[in-house]
């Protein structure tokens, strides 16, 4: 009997000891699982800005009546005799400006009138308004604040060269000045 008494005292020991145990490994698990857990916060943001818009101006790149004389020659309007062109955007803020060369024709004089084919290359020559150091196409510029808007002017001339046997007619195209930021 004394050694069943102290056998069921043993095993009532190792019940509990058992049970100190598992409920010892049970809170050190969510202990340290609780410790594994984190979180991260983010940010979000947005910025909005005034679209960009470019509209022309006031003038124009018409070279006007020229006389095919026989010889080589070369007519330019200055850029602010020639055609201005408006961006607005945001203030302040970095724009890029493209441009290129463009090829003038008199293709739809020829189809009317009857004559020879022929094509002049008009060479641009952009300035920043009241300014006379030329941009280039790719150039970076800041669109100044004028109230909640930026904006800046563009005078464009340019030039055309004639060849001493330069077919007659009305020669035309487009010249296209694109932004972008």
């Amino acid at each position: 009997r004394h050694f069943l008494l102290i056998s069921v005292r043993i095993q009532k020991y190792f019940m509990r000891l058992r049970n100190y145990i598992i409920f010892s490994l049970m809170l050190i698990f969510q202990i340290s699982h609780a410790q594994s857990t984190g979180y991260v916060a983010g940010g979000a943001s947005a910025n909005l800005i005034t679209p960009l818009s470019i509209e022309a101006g006031s003038g124009d790149l018409d070279f006007g009546d020229i006389l095919v004389s026989g010889k080589a020659s070369k007519e330019t309007i200055q850029p602010k005799s020639g055609k201005e062109f408006i961006v607005k955007g945001q203030p302040n803020r970095n724009i890029s400006i493209a441009f290129n060369n463009v090829e003038l024709n008199n293709y739809l004089w020829v189809s009317n009138n009857s004559g020879k084919s022929g094509t002049l290359k008009f060479t641009p020559n952009v300035v920043l308004k009241n300014k006379t150091k030329a941009l280039k196409s790719g150039d970076n510029l800041i669109l100044q604040p004028n109230g909640l808007i930026g904006e800046i002017k563009l005078n464009v001339g340019g030039s055309i060269s004639i060849s001493p046997n330069q077919p007659v007619g009305d020669y035309e195209g487009t010249f296209t000045v694109s932004v972008s930021y």
